[in-house]
């Protein structure tokens, strides 16, 4: 899996495939500053996004879908990741 993250405004595209045939699988779309940071959940059903607009995004990994919008930390994430269990 090869993950990019042009400075844009939404979270970044995945990848799947070799290195010389790629097929772009789902731009999340939500973000309203460049995103720096992503994680997936360790079971592969969630992902988080983290944007300069400082809010954490939590999106559905199979249809892309938008579940919940994190804000009020008044600072901007550095740093996302699940814990092993999935929490």
């Amino acid at each position: 899996m090869k993950l990019t993250s042009p400075r844009r405004r939404v979270a970044p595209s995945w990848f799947l495939g070799s290195d010389r045939l790629h097929a772009e699988r789902r731009v999340l779309r939500g973000h309203s500053a460049p995103v720096n940071a992503v994680a997936f959940s360790p079971d592969g059903r969630l992902i988080v996004s983290g944007s300069y607009d400082e809010t954490v995004r939590v999106w559905d990994a199979a249809t892309g879908a938008e579940l919940r919008v994190l804000q009020g930390q008044n600072a901007i994430p550095q740093f996302l990741s699940f814990s092993f269990c999935g929490n």
